[in-house]
């Protein structure tokens, strides 16, 4: 075409191109900002409950602003609206630093280049780039866009930054391949070039390039709402609901009864508030950022908080192999010498496997690594250790990935540097891709004269080249029997996947002063007749936690299914080696068989045909792995597996990841991997470690258990504080517990310890259970009938034990403080008629009062003086009654958070760590509840007042009954384990 001439485009055409095609950037989707974010989040559902308590509560000071200013539900309004607006910042600042995916995409394309226009090379804004440009690429450039090559010189990309693997692949103007993704004549916007230089020219811009696509796909995706926030939903709807059933029936029932619209508002949300748990939300998102930073000790990183517990519901984890499930970096596996074949200390083994560890101390295995120090390139740039324990595994390399792992190996046993330095390189043919192998010629040294021609490449095509091989140091001609055991050898270490090189040596004889020849396959020494010394086989060995975390997978009732670019061979073969595939594949167990029992072996060009009966058998096997996969059939995956109600954790590193890490369930980035694969992910494995993604679903798992146990824990504390309203509604008492000092339990005396229990240690069993199911919920039946019901009512009792105490101890008897009218704060002279003729009565009814308020030796009871002093020690009497309550409800909590610690543990079990942080909590929130009790203005600003010691502690020792009571359960669930009362009581 006219425009791949070498002059390029005309400035004309390009002009025109740009403005068809548009800019050379992704076009970013359109954000919702921050003030957006904010009203959906402080409409949503808790934060809204919220909102409509406070405004409720609102509404109760309009009623009585005619009488009184209502200071205590004027502060308990500001209280709840205060909650929402926190609550709703703090998720709408999270949900924006987690919105940069395609500014990351932008970060990583160029920003200059040169091109063509007019017969010129001219430097352009790489937005400025059209297709149709001819571009000149060298060493060091960032690819601008699409690119097809036209002509190259030793040019190489890295293709780390869109696939995450991190190795040079040589390009030139031949395709190589059917396939656009393995063609060898084709670079990708965003990824360097890192050898060579060329001329290319653009195919593709922009949004139409393969970035753009990954950027469409991936923003086009909501990501699926997390298990947390659809259980937080649910535990508000299911709150408010119960709260609106008690409040409603309770407002018909004083309508009914003929009280005034007035009273029966209040009653109505004065049940409402106490039925919404306002320190829930608080508790629950402080408990998860207490994880993530105990995560974050694991080198797991978490930018969703809520992702935490959706992690540990995950049944099913899609890994990457390559540096996930290995450790990214090739090692010697196996060695063939002696007609013996070795392993090291990074082989894997697999069953039936019996080989011999390699020992450098035979003649022969002293040749191989003199062979792999002279004939390889890669040096060290220095040996530092790193600190790893890692030795030279850890020391920086200059070369490719097989020269790598071969110098390591090499230094493992003896110094690179003394072997080089003994053997000078006097010539040297250079790899090539059309001969698959390199030679150098090298002095023997130690004073003898004469050379070693050492040959190093292709198993195949150094085999051609030799006539002897090496056994005990002897050379040994090469014969049939010889030549078909070392083919086996090398097809079964080939089906492991692991990369098979050969090593030869010859011995010369030139005179010191001969020049040496190596222009390519013109040389003037000997690459022929050859002695093979041994084969060696590579391998991306796997990390040393796979096996155990694969294992704990199983346990626990997780899939693994690697999902790989290798070849389907490679692939189940490194599948075997890390027990990912234990079970025969579909193919090797013949026909009908079991799909359960069977393991499948997909291939990425068999996906786009594969109907949904296909797709129903492959996921239903065993056990199966994805091999030759492209990141866009990572996504149809998960949502293959998504479909089946699976809870999915995808990982990834590379832009072309991102798709299937924004759809899944748990995203889970590498923390080698790039910054878009970050952004999409909600999780970053800092060390690339497959164990530490267990690890994270262990915790997952963990947190999950102990929120159900602080929920049980702040489910408990509604009863005895609804059931205020109940009594007051229903007997006449005087309100037990205000509104405002509910949200000091709330709010205040609850919190801390209801946090520590997201300290609490994982039960023995959280890793020996399947995963919970998407119907399993963060609140249940079982968990109301223990919150709400018995523990709750327990706690009650003893509050109200207390409450009545503190009456009687003052000459009240129950049956005096029942039935009274509810205006027992106002003065004697607001009362009407009814009500003074009421409290008339109760004074009366007091003899002790009486006694000690005689007025000229006249009943207070029967003068107004007397009455209006004894309206306000009424009052502060029920605020004693009230602190009282509080003060039991408060030590009851406490007895409630340490037996909620276990499930089946005994709270005196010397196994039970020492949850210091609870204890001190405890102390804490002890303090915090004398101070509202028995400070003096501050007490009264709460309607409270400070009891006698005696009525203080008067109920305290319902704690030890709740104990006891606890104590005794878990007693008979450990002893019955599948009885009545484990099937009721644990959840």
């Amino acid at each position: 075409p006219e425009e791949m001439i070498p002059i390029g485009l005309t400035s004309a055409d390009a002009a025109e191109r740009l403005e068809k095609y548009g800019p050379n950037q992704i076009t970013p989707p359109q954000r919702i900002t921050w003030a957006e974010r904010f009203i959906k989040n402080i409409f949503s559902p808790f934060s809204l409950i919220m909102l409509v308590a406070g405004t409720l509560s609102f509404i109760i000071v309009g009623i009585n602003s005619k009488d009184f200013i209502d200071t205590q539900t004027i502060a308990l309004a500001c209280v709840l609206f205060v909650v929402a607006f926190v609550t709703s910042v703090f998720q709408t600042t999270q949900e924006m630093a987690a919105d940069n995916l395609v500014e990351a995409l932008n970060s990583l394309t160029a920003e200059n280049a040169w091109v063509m226009r007019d017969g010129n090379l001219i430097e352009v804004k790489a937005r400025n780039i059209v297709p149709g440009d001819l571009i000149k690429v060298n060493i060091g450039d960032k690819v601008a866009a699409d690119l097809r090559i036209i002509s190259a010189s030793d040019l190489k990309v890295n293709n780390a930054s869109l696939t995450g693997e991190d190795c040079d692949i040589g390009l030139g103007p031949k395709a190589g391949h059917d396939d656009i993704f393995e063609a060898k004549n084709v670079a990708w916007s965003g990824c360097s070039f890192t050898s060579g230089n060329g001329l290319a020219v653009v195919f593709a811009t922009g949004d139409l390039t393969r970035f753009g696509e990954i950027a469409k796909a991936t923003t086009a995706e909501n990501p699926p709402d997390t298990l947390m926030r659809v259980e937080v939903k649910r535990l508000i709807i299911v709150m408010t609901i119960l709260g609106a059933i008690i409040g409603l029936a309770f407002f018909s029932a004083a309508l009914g009864e003929g009280r005034k619209w007035q009273a029966a508002v209040i009653i109505l949300i004065g049940l409402f508030v106490a039925n919404i748990p306002e320190g829930l939300l608080p508790q629950i998102t402080i408990a998860l950022t207490i994880t993530a930073k105990h995560m974050a000790t694991k080198n797991v990183i978490v930018s969703n908080l809520e992702i935490i517990e959706t992690l540990g519901a995950v049944s099913v984890i899609c890994s990457d192999k390559t540096g996930t499930l290995t450790m990214n970096q090739m090692t010697v596996s196996h060695l063939m010498y002696d007609a013996t074949v070795h392993v090291t200390n990074t082989t894997a083994i697999l069953p039936g496997d019996d080989f011999d560890q390699f020992s450098p101390m035979s003649a022969t295995s002293k040749q191989l690594l003199r062979t792999i120090a002279c004939c390889t390139d890669a040096v060290f740039l220095s040996k530092d250790d790193d600190g790893s324990g890692k030795g030279c595994l850890s020391w920086p390399v200059k070369g490719d990935a097989s020269e790598t792992a071969l110098i390591r190996f090499c230094q493992n046993h003896q110094d690179l540097g003394e072997l080089r330095e003994q053997h000078k390189r006097l010539a040297v043919v250079p790899f090539h891709s059309s001969r698959k192998w390199m030679a150098t010629v090298d002095a023997r040294g130690n004073g003898e004269r004469g050379q070693y021609v050492h040959v190093k490449g292709a198993a195949e095509r150094v085999l051609q080249r030799c006539t002897t091989v090496m056994i005990n140091g002897e050379e040994i001609p090469i014969n049939d029997d010889f030549m078909d055991d070392f083919t086996v050898v090398i097809k079964e270490l080939a089906s492991r996947g692991e990369r098979v090189l050969a090593l030869a040596a010859l011995k010369t004889d030139f005179d010191d002063d001969y020049k040496f020849v190596a222009d390519g396959d013109d040389v003037n020494f000997p690459l022929t007749g050859l002695t093979l010394v041994g084969i060696m086989s590579l391998s991306d060995p796997p990390r040393p936690s796979v096996r155990p975390a694969v294992e704990a997978c199983r346990r626990a009732g997780i899939q693994v299914i690697m999902v790989t670019g290798d070849h389907p061979d490679t692939a189940l073969a490194i599948a075997r080696s890390l027990s990912l595939i234990t079970l025969p594949t579909l193919t090797e167990a013949g026909e009908d068989p079991d799909p359960t029992q069977c393991s499948a072996v997909v291939q990425g060009s068999e996906i786009p045909k594969m109907s949904q009966n296909d797709w129903d058998l492959v996921l239903s096997c065993g056990e199966c792995i994805f091999a030759r996969t492209q990141p866009e059939q990572k996504q149809q995956l998960v949502k293959q597996l998504q479909a089946k109600k699976l809870v999915v954790a995808m990982t990834g590193d590379g832009v072309n990841d991102a798709p299937a890490l924004k759809v899944a369930n748990v995203g889970i980035a590498m923390g080698s991997g790039t910054s878009v694969a970050k952004e999409a992910a909600q999780i970053t494995v800092l060390e690339d470690d497959f164990g530490s993604i267990v690890e994270g679903i262990k915790e997952g798992r963990r947190i999950f258990e102990n929120l159900k146990k602080a929920i049980t824990y702040i489910l408990t504390h509604l009863a005895p504080e609804i059931v205020p309203y109940v009594f007051a509604f229903a007997f006449g008492l005087p309100l037990s517990l205000e509104t405002i000092v509910i949200m000091l339990i709330d709010l205040g005396t609850d919190m801390l310890p209801g946090i520590c229990i997201a300290y609490e240690e994982a039960d023995a069993r959280v890793m020996s259970i399947p995963p919970r199911s998407l119907d399993s919920h963060l609140i249940t039946p079982r968990m109301l009938i223990m919150g709400y019901g018995v523990y709750g009512l327990l706690e009650t009792f003893f509050c109200f034990w207390a409450f009545i105490f503190t009456f009687e101890e003052s000459g009240y008897s129950l049956s005096s403080i029942t039935f009274l009218p509810s205006t027992y704060r106002d003065s004697w002279a607001d009362l009407s008629a009814s009500d003074q003729s009421d409290f008339s009565k109760l004074c009366a009814s007091n003899s002790d009062y009486i006694n000690s308020h005689l007025i000229g030796g006249v009943s207070p009871c029967n003068s107004t003086a007397g009455m209006t002093t004894f309206m306000d020690d009424f009052s502060t009497m029920v605020s004693k009654a009230q602190g009282s309550y509080f003060i039991t409800l408060a030590v009851m909590q406490f007895a409630n958070c340490l037996v909620r610690r276990q499930q089946l543990l005994s709270t005196f079990s010397p196994s039970q760590v020492i949850n210091w942080r609870m204890l001190i909590s405890i102390l804490i929130s002890t303090g915090f509840a004398c101070f509202f009790v028995y400070v003096p203005k501050v007490n009264t600003a709460f309607y409270l007042a400070g009891p006698t010691s005696a009525s203080a502690c008067s109920a305290l020792w319902g704690g030890l009954v709740l104990i006891l009571v606890d104590e005794f359960r878990k007693l008979l669930c450990r002893t019955w384990p599948d009885g009545i009362m484990a099937r009721y009581t644990i959840f």
